[in-house]
């Protein structure tokens, strides 16, 4: 027997509010056992920003309450479901950045957390940007503090392997940026 949706024995909702869900599931496995399992479901998929121009990329020192400490990461955030995923990449780098994109590329897009959630990542080439004011509403300024910089791709490089940067979707995305290239330039 393989897994599918047969699997799921049932399934309930024990937490919800605007940001995402938690289910609690009742599974199926291979070997006939039902075991408890607990997901996580976002209603939107989100957007990861690559902006690179001129050898030059746009960071974000970014203040991450579960883990009480400021890290790096490049621009991301939530899809409304009124947008598609490239308005979302173009609205967020406006946004946490000031930057306004002129062109987007669709990179493509991985499962941030599979063993516990079904939040899917989009990423996005920005290669043409210019500066222009961060349009944040109010609310969205209330929750992130953003810090944003312009460096270099090997002061970002170094960065990742001093292990200032261990955020997986700023990596992620970079390494799929990486590999587009390699094989654009091959």
């Amino acid at each position: 027997m393989s897994l599918d949706d047969k699997a799921v024995v049932s399934s309930k909702k024990v937490f919800d509010c605007k940001w995402l869900k938690v289910f609690k599931e009742k599974i199926r496995y291979p070997d006939g056992k039902v075991k408890d399992y607990y997901t996580l479901e976002r209603d939107n998929d989100y957007v990861v920003i690559l902006a690179i121009k001129d050898g030059k990329i746009i960071l974000e020192k970014q203040w991450r309450a579960p883990l009480r400490q400021w890290i790096w990461e490049i621009p991301m955030g939530a899809r409304n479901s009124s947008e598609t995923p490239a308005q979302a990449a173009k609205r967020e780098l406006q946004e946490e950045t000031g930057y306004k994109a002129k062109q987007i590329t669709h990179l493509g897009s991985y499962w941030l957390a599979p063993g516990y959630s079904n939040q899917l990542g989009n990423v996005f080439l920005v290669d043409d940007f210019e500066k222009e004011m961060k349009t944040q509403s109010k609310e969205e300024a209330e929750y992130e503090l953003i810090e944003t910089k312009l460096l270099s791709l090997a002061t970002f490089e170094n960065m990742i392997a001093s292990g200032k940067i261990m955020d997986l979707s700023t990596i992620g995305a970079y390494m799929l940026y990486k590999s587009k290239i390699k094989k654009m330039s091959s």
